[in-house]
């Protein structure tokens, strides 16, 4: 068991001392003093706090190496003095795998005997490694069940399909529960990879929802519109000038840029150049000569001046806000199959007259 004593208790302690102290029940009394100023981590303890540690670093994709700056340290001695945290080895070896099997008897006890939905889904590791991840749903919450590393292998349907049927018994026994529906992306190697799994077989499968309209939004709006808007966010981002002209307007708020990962991103692009269009206008018209150098500039002005652009990027809001409202409800972790059902059927509504209706259906 660790101790620990600081020197300034250590000196209120000196100062309780007698000259001689007898050996009566004053030394109960002493022992009570020394006891109120230690500070005593058990190895119950410290292992409670490694493992805590562990958690939070591998939650936040934090480096190992975290444990070992001396600020990090110095945080726990104030907050638990005589704690020495664990090293990043213990970090990646004993206490990852102690989490690790944690997580997963957690999962098995949560999935045992459920029916759950089997999702699929390529990706990279920071070592930009390709893997296959599988994850289990049930009653709305995700369970990572396995990894493939998929090095040296082209994603073709038939390679997945062979991955796939293998995991499907081994997280069945593993974790007690039994896979009823499979959803992937809907990318053409994955929609002919569900088409051989179920072949012969009960599962449900089915492409994202999400990224069905995530695909949609990209067919119902011109590209050549939003990549106009993305230069003009991105010059009033970077151009330091540009910049803090922006951010001295009261009410004017901080270019919005798409991201690939957040598919409602493009929309918030073309809303963000709306409802800040009048505070471009006047910034370029208060800074006219500076509008006027250089090529970039001439094009930021030109862009921002053309009212037919305005009134397309409006229109492209337009046919935009009823994805979004229902890309939004898609993803929400109570969304079931009839809510994702009820969302097509009111966005085919929607865009019957518009020209879109195909590609909804």
């Amino acid at each position: 068991m660790e101790t620990f004593l600081t020197r300034s208790t250590a000196a209120g302690i000196q100062m309780r001392i007698p000259s001689k102290r007898p050996a009566t029940s004053e030394s109960g009394n002493f022992q009570q003093v020394m006891d109120s100023h230690i500070v005593r981590t058990t190895p119950e303890m410290a292992r409670r706090f490694d493992v805590l540690i562990g958690k939070y670093l591998f939650a936040v994709n934090t480096p190992f190496t975290a444990v070992e700056s001396k600020h990090f340290k110095k945080l726990l001695n104030a907050l638990h003095p005589g704690y020495t945290p664990p090293t990043r080895k213990r970090l990646g070896d004993e206490i990852l795998d102690e989490v690790h099997t944690e997580l997963k008897e957690t999962a098995r006890n949560k999935l045992e005997g459920q029916k759950v939905t089997l999702t699929v889904d390529g990706w990279s590791n920071v070592s930009n490694d390709p893997l296959l991840g599988l994850g289990v749903s049930y009653m709305g919450k995700p369970y990572l069940v396995g990894t493939v590393d998929t090095s040296g292998n082209s994603h073709t349907s038939t390679y997945l399909a062979s991955i796939v049927e293998k995991e499907i018994p081994l997280i069945e026994n593993e974790f007690k529960c039994k896979i009823v529906g499979l959803v992937t992306d809907n990318a053409s190697n994955m929609n002919l990879m569900r088409s051989i799994v179920v072949k012969d077989s009960s599962i449900i499968a089915y492409g994202c929802g999400a990224h069905q309209l995530n695909l949609l939004a990209k067919d119902v709006y011109p590209d050549s519109i939003v990549k106009k808007i993305i230069e003009i966010a991105k010059f009033f981002r970077n151009v330091h000038l540009a910049k803090s002209w922006l951010e001295s307007i009261q009410g004017a708020t901080k270019p919005v840029l798409p991201s690939e990962v957040r598919w409602n991103s493009a929309l918030n692009t073309l809303e963000w150049y709306t409802r800040n269009w009048q505070n471009l206008k006047n910034i370029i018209s208060d800074h006219s000569d500076f509008f006027e150098c250089g090529s970039t500039n001439k094009a930021v002005k030109k862009t921002v001046n053309d009212l037919v652009l305005y009134k397309n990027v409006d229109d492209a809001i337009s046919s935009l806000s009823p994805i979004s409202q229902s890309l939004n409800g898609i993803q929400s972790d109570s969304c079931t199959l009839a809510d994702a059902v009820n969302h097509w059927k009111k966005l085919l509504k929607k865009y019957r007259d518009k020209g879109v209706e195909a590609k909804i259906g």
